[in-house]
Protein backbone atom coordinates (compact mmCIF):
# COMPACT_ATOMS: atom_id res chain seq x y z
CA UNK A 1 0.00 0.00 0.00
CA UNK A 2 1.25 3.59 -0.85
CA UNK A 3 -0.48 6.29 0.97
CA UNK A 4 -0.45 10.02 2.03
CA UNK A 5 2.05 10.17 5.08
CA UNK A 6 0.25 13.41 6.07
CA UNK A 7 -3.20 15.35 5.26
CA UNK A 8 -5.27 18.07 6.70
CA UNK A 9 -8.18 17.80 8.94
CA UNK A 10 -11.01 18.60 6.39
CA UNK A 11 -8.85 17.35 3.50
CA UNK A 12 -8.41 13.59 2.24
CA UNK A 13 -5.78 10.97 2.39
CA UNK A 14 -5.28 9.56 -0.94
CA UNK A 15 -3.43 6.54 -1.60
CA UNK A 16 -2.61 3.52 -4.17
CA UNK A 17 -3.57 -0.35 -3.00
CA UNK A 18 -1.33 -3.04 -4.22
CA UNK A 19 -2.01 -6.59 -4.45
CA UNK A 20 -3.80 -9.28 -5.60
CA UNK A 21 -6.84 -8.64 -8.08
CA UNK A 22 -10.33 -8.40 -5.62
CA UNK A 23 -12.17 -6.72 -3.69
CA UNK A 24 -10.33 -5.03 -0.72
CA UNK A 25 -11.87 -2.44 2.28
CA UNK A 26 -9.97 0.61 2.79
CA UNK A 27 -10.70 2.30 6.09
CA UNK A 28 -8.82 5.55 8.08
CA UNK A 29 -8.40 4.88 11.80
CA UNK A 30 -8.11 6.48 14.84
CA UNK A 31 -6.18 4.73 17.61
CA UNK A 32 -6.59 5.18 21.46
CA UNK A 33 -4.01 3.75 23.66
CA UNK A 34 -4.64 3.90 27.46
CA UNK A 35 -3.44 2.01 30.53
CA UNK A 36 -6.76 0.10 30.40
CA UNK A 37 -6.08 -0.82 26.82
CA UNK A 38 -6.20 0.15 22.77
CA UNK A 39 -8.92 1.06 21.53
CA UNK A 40 -9.95 1.21 17.36
CA UNK A 41 -12.61 3.35 16.02
CA UNK A 42 -12.89 3.70 12.05
CA UNK A 43 -13.23 7.47 10.86
CA UNK A 44 -13.85 6.39 7.42
CA UNK A 45 -13.85 3.91 4.64
CA UNK A 46 -14.11 2.78 0.56
CA UNK A 47 -14.51 -0.10 -1.08
CA UNK A 48 -12.24 -0.78 -4.14
CA UNK A 49 -11.80 -3.29 -6.40
CA UNK A 50 -8.22 -4.08 -6.96
CA UNK A 51 -7.21 -5.10 -10.43
CA UNK A 52 -4.15 -6.12 -12.53
CA UNK A 53 -2.67 -5.63 -8.89
CA UNK A 54 -3.66 -1.79 -7.91
CA UNK A 55 -6.08 0.11 -7.12
CA UNK A 56 -6.54 3.98 -5.85
CA UNK A 57 -8.38 5.16 -2.98
CA UNK A 58 -9.23 8.68 -1.22
CA UNK A 59 -10.64 8.84 2.44
CA UNK A 60 -12.14 11.98 4.15
CA UNK A 61 -10.40 13.90 7.39
CA UNK A 62 -13.57 15.41 9.35
CA UNK A 63 -11.91 19.09 10.13
CA UNK A 64 -12.49 18.07 13.66
CA UNK A 65 -9.87 15.77 14.09
CA UNK A 66 -7.55 16.69 16.71
CA UNK A 67 -3.70 15.93 15.91
CA UNK A 68 -1.59 12.61 17.11
CA UNK A 69 -0.62 13.11 20.30
CA UNK A 70 1.57 11.21 23.39
CA UNK A 71 1.05 11.61 26.91
CA UNK A 72 2.66 9.65 30.13
CA UNK A 73 0.13 6.59 29.51
CA UNK A 74 -1.83 7.47 26.83
CA UNK A 75 -1.90 7.41 23.28
CA UNK A 76 -3.21 9.23 20.04
CA UNK A 77 -2.65 8.43 17.12
CA UNK A 78 -4.19 7.66 13.04
CA UNK A 79 -3.05 5.05 10.58
CA UNK A 80 -4.96 4.20 7.41
CA UNK A 81 -5.60 -0.11 7.01
CA UNK A 82 -6.41 -1.61 3.79
CA UNK A 83 -8.20 -5.61 4.12
CA UNK A 84 -8.37 -7.93 1.17
CA UNK A 85 -9.65 -11.03 0.74
CA UNK A 86 -8.50 -12.01 -2.72
CA UNK A 87 -10.25 -15.31 -1.85
CA UNK A 88 -12.90 -17.51 0.28
CA UNK A 89 -9.94 -18.46 2.10
CA UNK A 90 -7.20 -15.89 2.16
CA UNK A 91 -7.47 -13.06 4.36
CA UNK A 92 -4.52 -9.97 4.05
CA UNK A 93 -4.16 -6.56 6.21
CA UNK A 94 -1.79 -4.17 6.01
CA UNK A 95 -1.40 -0.81 8.25
CA UNK A 96 0.31 2.22 7.87
CA UNK A 97 0.68 5.54 10.09
CA UNK A 98 -0.61 8.57 8.55
CA UNK A 99 -0.11 12.36 10.24
CA UNK A 100 -3.33 14.58 10.61
CA UNK A 101 -1.88 18.54 10.83
CA UNK A 102 -5.17 19.79 12.46
CA UNK A 103 -7.41 22.79 11.69
CA UNK A 104 -7.43 25.53 14.27
CA UNK A 105 -9.97 24.86 16.76
CA UNK A 106 -11.32 27.81 18.89
CA UNK A 107 -10.84 27.66 22.39
CA UNK A 108 -14.39 27.00 24.40
CA UNK A 109 -15.36 26.55 27.83
CA UNK A 110 -16.91 23.21 28.74
CA UNK A 111 -20.60 21.80 27.64
CA UNK A 112 -22.23 19.14 29.14
CA UNK A 113 -21.64 15.60 28.09
CA UNK A 114 -23.20 12.35 29.05
CA UNK A 115 -20.37 10.54 29.25
CA UNK A 116 -18.40 12.40 31.26
CA UNK A 117 -18.10 15.19 34.28
CA UNK A 118 -15.78 18.44 33.16
CA UNK A 119 -15.61 21.08 35.99
CA UNK A 120 -16.67 24.45 35.46
CA UNK A 121 -18.13 26.46 38.46
CA UNK A 122 -18.23 29.78 40.20
CA UNK A 123 -17.02 30.46 43.36
CA UNK A 124 -18.92 31.91 46.28
CA UNK A 125 -18.56 35.90 45.65
CA UNK A 126 -15.68 35.21 43.06
CA UNK A 127 -15.61 33.67 39.21
CA UNK A 128 -12.66 32.97 36.85
CA UNK A 129 -12.34 34.64 33.37
CA UNK A 130 -10.68 33.07 30.34
CA UNK A 131 -8.68 36.08 28.63
CA UNK A 132 -6.33 33.52 26.27
CA UNK A 133 -5.31 30.25 25.89
CA UNK A 134 -3.44 27.82 24.02
CA UNK A 135 -4.08 25.03 25.21
CA UNK A 136 -0.66 22.79 24.07
CA UNK A 137 2.92 22.52 25.05
CA UNK A 138 4.65 25.78 24.57
CA UNK A 139 1.42 27.51 25.16
CA UNK A 140 -0.31 29.66 28.12
CA UNK A 141 -3.03 30.16 30.01
CA UNK A 142 -3.98 34.52 31.02
CA UNK A 143 -7.44 35.01 32.71
CA UNK A 144 -8.95 37.00 36.05
CA UNK A 145 -10.04 36.43 38.82
CA UNK A 146 -13.00 38.51 39.52
CA UNK A 147 -14.46 39.49 42.93
CA UNK A 148 -18.22 40.06 43.23
CA UNK A 149 -19.45 43.96 44.83
CA UNK A 150 -19.69 43.43 48.90
CA UNK A 151 -16.93 40.53 48.99
CA UNK A 152 -14.13 40.94 51.31
CA UNK A 153 -11.77 38.28 50.04
CA UNK A 154 -8.56 40.37 48.53
CA UNK A 155 -6.25 37.20 48.23
CA UNK A 156 -6.54 34.07 46.18
CA UNK A 157 -4.32 31.06 45.26
CA UNK A 158 -4.44 30.18 41.78
CA UNK A 159 -3.80 26.93 39.99
CA UNK A 160 -3.48 26.10 36.44
CA UNK A 161 -3.28 22.22 35.51
CA UNK A 162 -3.04 19.54 33.28
CA UNK A 163 -4.55 15.89 33.59
CA UNK A 164 -4.58 12.79 31.54
CA UNK A 165 -7.87 10.74 32.05
CA UNK A 166 -8.67 7.53 30.32
CA UNK A 167 -11.68 5.25 30.58
CA UNK A 168 -11.48 1.65 32.66
CA UNK A 169 -14.57 0.26 31.32
CA UNK A 170 -15.52 1.51 27.70
CA UNK A 171 -15.02 -2.59 26.88
CA UNK A 172 -16.89 -4.23 29.86
CA UNK A 173 -19.69 -2.81 31.28
CA UNK A 174 -23.92 -3.45 30.57
CA UNK A 175 -25.24 -0.71 28.70
CA UNK A 176 -26.72 1.40 31.43
CA UNK A 177 -23.59 1.16 33.21
CA UNK A 178 -21.47 5.10 33.51
CA UNK A 179 -18.00 5.42 31.99
CA UNK A 180 -15.11 5.05 34.85
CA UNK A 181 -12.68 7.29 34.49
CA UNK A 182 -9.01 7.25 36.16
CA UNK A 183 -6.53 10.61 35.95
CA UNK A 184 -2.88 11.23 36.22
CA UNK A 185 -1.47 14.78 36.77
CA UNK A 186 1.06 15.49 34.13
CA UNK A 187 2.02 19.42 35.25
CA UNK A 188 0.61 21.53 37.85
CA UNK A 189 1.58 25.23 38.66
CA UNK A 190 0.42 27.85 41.54
CA UNK A 191 0.78 31.36 42.48
CA UNK A 192 -0.60 33.44 44.88
CA UNK A 193 -2.62 36.70 44.24
CA UNK A 194 -3.62 39.75 46.04
CA UNK A 195 -6.13 42.22 45.61
CA UNK A 196 -7.00 45.72 46.98
CA UNK A 197 -10.00 46.55 48.45
CA UNK A 198 -10.94 48.43 45.64
CA UNK A 199 -9.96 46.18 42.88
CA UNK A 200 -12.91 44.07 41.14
CA UNK A 201 -10.22 41.78 39.07
CA UNK A 202 -6.87 40.64 39.17
CA UNK A 203 -5.01 39.22 35.84
CA UNK A 204 -2.81 36.04 36.26
CA UNK A 205 -0.73 33.76 33.41
CA UNK A 206 0.57 30.88 33.49
CA UNK A 207 3.31 29.63 30.54
CA UNK A 208 2.52 25.38 29.37
CA UNK A 209 5.94 23.40 29.60
CA UNK A 210 6.98 21.99 26.49
CA UNK A 211 6.04 19.07 25.60
CA UNK A 212 2.73 18.70 26.81
CA UNK A 213 -0.30 17.20 24.77
CA UNK A 214 -3.04 19.28 23.50
CA UNK A 215 -6.64 19.67 25.35
CA UNK A 216 -8.23 17.05 23.78
CA UNK A 217 -11.65 15.10 24.80
CA UNK A 218 -11.36 11.58 22.68
CA UNK A 219 -13.56 8.97 22.84
CA UNK A 220 -11.75 7.25 25.71
CA UNK A 221 -8.75 9.10 26.87
CA UNK A 222 -8.70 12.98 27.49
CA UNK A 223 -5.77 15.74 28.32
CA UNK A 224 -7.30 18.57 29.62
CA UNK A 225 -6.18 21.66 31.04
CA UNK A 226 -7.73 23.48 33.85
CA UNK A 227 -7.85 26.84 36.36
CA UNK A 228 -8.93 26.64 39.72
CA UNK A 229 -9.21 29.60 42.16
CA UNK A 230 -9.64 29.88 46.10
CA UNK A 231 -9.64 32.38 48.94
CA UNK A 232 -6.63 31.86 51.08
CA UNK A 233 -8.97 32.97 53.71
CA UNK A 234 -9.66 30.28 56.71
CA UNK A 235 -13.28 29.41 56.74
CA UNK A 236 -15.12 26.04 57.24
CA UNK A 237 -15.96 25.99 54.06
CA UNK A 238 -13.50 27.36 51.19
CA UNK A 239 -14.44 28.59 48.23
CA UNK A 240 -12.99 27.19 45.09
CA UNK A 241 -13.79 28.22 41.80
CA UNK A 242 -13.17 26.10 38.46
CA UNK A 243 -12.42 26.82 34.74
CA UNK A 244 -11.85 23.97 31.98
CA UNK A 245 -11.22 25.42 28.59
CA UNK A 246 -12.00 22.98 25.44
CA UNK A 247 -9.74 22.65 22.40
CA UNK A 248 -10.92 19.58 20.92
CA UNK A 249 -13.74 17.23 20.94
CA UNK A 250 -14.53 14.43 19.57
Amino acid sequence: MDADAAAPAGGSVCGRVAGDDGPAMVGLLRIERSPAGTYVFQIDSSRVAVRDGTAPFELQVPAWLPPGATGRGCGLQYAVRVDWRPSRWSHKETLRAVTICPAEREVHEARNRLDRIIPSQPGRNFHLELVDAVLEGGGHLTGRVHRDPGSDDTAFIVTASCGEFWCTNFRFRTRRAPLLWETAELWSMSTALSLDRDDHWGPFRFDIPDGLPPATESRVIAWRYSIEARTEARRAFASHAVLTPLRFEI
